[in-house]
C-alpha cells in the first residue's frame, strides 16, 4: 500500500519510507504530475528507463503524462504507430508505385479507424481512472488500470504488425528484398529516441542528412552508414528488450522492496544503452574522418549538441554576438572587438563544455535508481551550469560595453532556455518534428 499526502515529500509504504529530497507532486486538473529537476531523472521516469515510477504510481508513465511517452512506436500513445507522413516516407523509401501507394493508403485507412475506435474506449478508461483518483487519492485505482493497459498496448502491437504485413505484401519481390532496410528505419525512427544516456538518441543517418555533404564526400559516407545501420539495429534491439524487460518486471521488484533487483535492472538497461551511443560515438567519429576537412569542425559540433542539448546548444550570449557583429550600424572598431569578445567566449565555453558534458557522462553512468529519485546530480554539474551562466552573463556585460544604448536596445530578448542552470527538462521533438 502506497500513500502519499498533499504537499508531502515522503511515499510511506508497510515496509519502508522513502524520502525525496528534490522532487515535488502537485495533483492537477488531468492527472498527477511529477516535477523533478534533473533532465536525466525526467527523461528516465518518462521513458520507463527507470522503472520505479510506475511502481510508486502504477501505470503513470503510460497514464498521467502520455504525450511524453517514446514508446508504442515513438508516438503519443493514444496516436496511431504508423501515420501517412510514415506511410508516405515509406512509399519513397521503396520507390511504390502509384497503385501500390493507393492500396497501402487503404490499409493505412482500416488500420487507423480501428486504433481510433480502440484508442477511444481506453482514453476513456484512463479519463475515469483520473476523476476516480482525483476524488479517492486512492493509487489503487492504477492497479485496475493496468490489464487494460496492458491488453491495448498488445493489441496496439498486434495492429501495427498486421498493417506493416499487408504492405509489405503489397510490394515486388526487389521492394520486398528491401524490407529489412525498411524496417531497420523505422526502429530508428521509433525506438532510438526512447534513450536517457548522453548521444544514445543521436540518430547519425539524420545527422548526416542535415549535413548536406557534397556528392563526393558522400560517396565514401554511405558504406559507413550502411554499416551504422546494421550495427545500431543490433544493439537497439538488445537495448529496448532489456527496456522492455524493465518496465515489466520493476513495478512488482519495487513494491516488493527487492531494490537490489531493481538496481540490477537498471544496470542492465544502462549497459544496453552505453552500447547504442557507443556505436553512434565511433560511426560519427568515423564519418568525420571522411568528409572534407572544412565540414569536420561543423559535423563534430553538431553531434556534440544532439548528444549534450543543453551544454551545447547557442544560449543568450551566442545569439547577442552573432545579431551585434551584423547590427547595420556597427563601426570598425566596434566589429573588432565583438569579434575578440567572440574569440575570448567560445575558448572558455568549450573548456567548460567539455568539462560539464564529462560530468554528466560521469553521473548518468553512476547514478543509483534511488539517488535519481532524490534529484541525482552532484557538485560536478551544478558547478558546469554555474560556470557557463557566469561566462554567458560576463559575456553580455562585454559586449554592451561595446555597443551605444540605442544597439543594446536591439539585442535579441532573452529566452526561458538561454538558462543554463539545467534544472527544466529539455523538450524532446514530437514525432516528425527536428
Amino acid at each position: 500500500m502506497l500513500c502519499l499526502a498533499r504537499g508531502s515529500t515522503k511515499i510511506e509504504r508497510a515496509d519502508a519510507t522513502l524520502t525525496y529530497n528534490r522532487a515535488s507532486f502537485r495533483f492537477g486538473e488531468r492527472a498527477l504530475c511529477i516535477h523533478l529537476e534533473t533532465e536525466l531523472l525526467m527523461r528516465a521516469f518518462i521513458r520507463g528507463v527507470v522503472v520505479i515510477a510506475a511502481a510508486l504510481v502504477p501505470s503513470l508513465s503510460a497514464v498521467a503524462q502520455p504525450g511524453m511517452m517514446g514508446g508504442f512506436g515513438g508516438g503519443q500513445m493514444f496516436d496511431p504507430g504508423v501515420s501517412t507522413r510514415d506511410l508516405d516516407k515509406y512509399a519513397e523509401f521503396l520507390s511504390m508505385t502509384p497503385e501500390q501507394k493507393e492500396a497501402a493508403a487503404a490499409l493505412l485507412d482500416g488500420y487507423q479507424t480501428e486504433f481510433d475506435r480502440m484508442a477511444k474506449e481506453m482514453r476513456e478508461a484512463t479519463d475515469a481512472a483520473r476523476e476516480e483518483f482525483r476524488d479517492t487519492r486512492d493509487f489503487t485505482v492504477w492497479d485496475d488500470l493496468r490489464p487494460k493497459m496492458e491488453a491495448f498496448q498488445a493489441k496496439r502491437k498486434e495492429l501495427e504488425g498486421t498493417l506493416l504485413r499487408d504492405v509489405k505484401d503489397l510490394m515486388t519481390d526487389e521492394q520486398a528484398a528491401r524490407w529489412p532496410e525498411l524496417e531497420r528505419l523505422r526502429r530508428r525512427d521509433t525506438t532510438l529516441r526512447r534513450g536517457f544516456l548522453s548521444g544514445e538518441t543521436v540518430d547519425v543517418v539524420k545527422l548526416v542528412e542535415d549535413s548536406a555533404l557534397p556528392a563526393e564526400a558522400m560517396e565514401q559516407v554511405r558504406p559507413l552508414l550502411s554499416q551504422y545501420e546494421i550495427e545500431l539495429d543490433r544493439v537497439l534491439i538488445e537495448r529496448n528488450e532489456q527496456y522492455e524487460a524493465g518496465m515489466g518486471q520493476g513495478m512488482a521488484l519495487f513494491r516488493q522492496g527487492d531494490m537490489a533487483a531493481v538496481n540490477e535492472l537498471f544496470n542492465k538497461a544502462r549497459e544496453a544503452g552505453a552500447k547504442v551511443r557507443d556505436v553512434n560515438r565511433r560511426y560519427a567519429r568515423l564519418i568525420e574522418g571522411v568528409i572534407p576537412e572544412g565540414q569536420r569542425e561543423k559535423f563534430s559540433r553538431e553531434f556534440k549538441e544532439r548528444s549534450f542539448p543543453r551544454v551545447y546548444r547557442e544560449g543568450f550570449a551566442g545569439r547577442a554576438l552573432d545579431a551585434a557583429v551584423n547590427f547595420k550600424d556597427v563601426t570598425e572598431e566596434q566589429r573588432s572587438r565583438i569579434a575578440e569578445i567572440r574569440q575570448s567566449y567560445d575558448r572558455d565555453a568549450e573548456a567548460i563544455n567539455v568539462k560539464w558534458s564529462k560530468a554528466i557522462e560521469e553521473n548518468e553512468m553512476t547514478i543509483t535508481p534511488m539517488e535519481m529519485m532524490g534529484g541525482g546530480g552532484g557538485p560536478a554539474l551544478r558547478e558546469g551550469r554555474t560556470a557557463r551562466r557566469e561566462l554567458d552573463q560576463r559575456t553580455v556585460d562585454k559586449l554592451k560595453a561595446v555597443l551605444t544604448e540605442d544597439q543594446v536596445k536591439r539585442l535579441p530578448e532573452r529566452r526561458e532556455r538561454d538558462e543554463a542552470d539545467g534544472d527544466r527538462p529539455m523538450p524532446r521533438p514530437r514525432r516528425g518534428e527536428t
